[in-house]
């Protein structure tokens, strides 16, 4: 059960914090320190009517209703194809804002919940669509708890659903299907 429960807290916050991550961005010195958040005006657009810096100051507050727990150093797994890697992993800041928003989103849910995150990666292309499913179907099948989240292929991953591979997302506890950010 506390796998489960830390799978799913995870996966949430992979998830939605993708969403939002995009906005500031902390720079690391070499001391360590953090470096005040600017927000350059030429990056912040409009959406409807509020800016992507109030989303993003606002979307935050999506972690509120997350309980205070500490995994003591679980390794949350998540499956990725190679070429969406970047999008689950990133192992410095580079300049390039989506890899560094990646690398502060998986800093700080590190550090909230005590957690590793590994991110192994097969290949998802088009030309490997059967292994990748077929890689998929057995972990969960066989219950080998290898992977907590799954980078799925919209249009080769669909058939898992009558295999029954997959959480109802109505019913997980800490998402919130009504929020903004789910196109549920």
């Amino acid at each position: 059960m506390k796998k489960r429960t830390l799978s799913l807290i995870l996966s949430m916050l992979l998830l939605l914090s993708s969403t939002v991550s995009c906005g500031e961005k902390n720079e690391s010195n070499n001391s360590g320190e953090t470096a005040d958040n600017q927000t350059d005006s030429t990056q912040t657009g409009e959406s409807g009517s509020e800016s992507e810096s109030e989303i993003v100051d606002e979307g935050w507050k999506m972690f509120d209703n997350l309980p205070e727990k500490n995994f003591g150093g679980q390794t949350f797994s998540v499956l990725s194809r190679i070429e969406n890697e970047g999008q689950f992993y990133s192992a410095e800041y580079t300049g390039d804002s989506v890899n560094d928003a990646v690398y502060d989103r998986n800093l700080a849910v590190m550090d909230k919940f005590g957690v590793n995150i590994s991110v192994p990666t097969i290949d998802g292309s088009w030309a490997n669509n059967v292994q990748y499913v077929n890689t998929i179907r057995s972990s969960i099948q066989a219950s080998d708890g290898a992977y907590d989240l799954i980078d799925g292929y919209a249009a080769v991953v669909g058939s898992l659903v009558t295999d029954g591979c997959y959480l109802n997302l109505n019913e997980v506890e800490y998402i919130e299907p009504s929020e903004r950010w789910w196109s549920i």
